[in-house]
Formats: structure tokens, C-alpha cells, sequence
């Protein structure tokens, strides 16, 4: 896999926290998905955005 942003290939599975707001807090999940060694941009798959969208609610 290259990466849509930088062309580059050294896409690896990383841990990132993601923020959610609930209620007036502020919550941050580690979750795991590929991400750009050179750029940093990130890759959500289906599941992981139906699981985020699940944990803002």
C-alpha cells in the first residue's frame, strides 16, 4: 500500500488516541490503524469508523 498523500510506502499499524467529547469531557481511546511513517496521515477502515461513531454518541 502507498500512501495517497506523500506516495510513500512505509504504512505501518500504529496506535494513535483519538478524542471524543462526552458531555463537557474530553475522552481519548487508543485505537490501531495504518499510518504514513513519512507523512503521518491516517487509514480508518469500516469497522474502525463504525466504532468511533459508536463511541461519540
Amino acid at each position: 500500500m502507498k500512501c495517497i498523500i506523500c506516495h510513500g510506502d512505509e504504512i505501518n499499524l500504529t496506535e494513535v488516541k483519538e478524542e471524543f467529547m462526552m458531555g463537557d469531557d474530553i475522552v481519548y481511546r487508543p485505537i490501531k490503524i495504518p499510518v504514513c511513517k513519512n507523512c503521518g496521515e491516517r487509514y480508518y477502515d469500516r469497522r474502525t469508523m463504525q466504532f468511533m461513531e459508536k463511541f461519540e454518541m
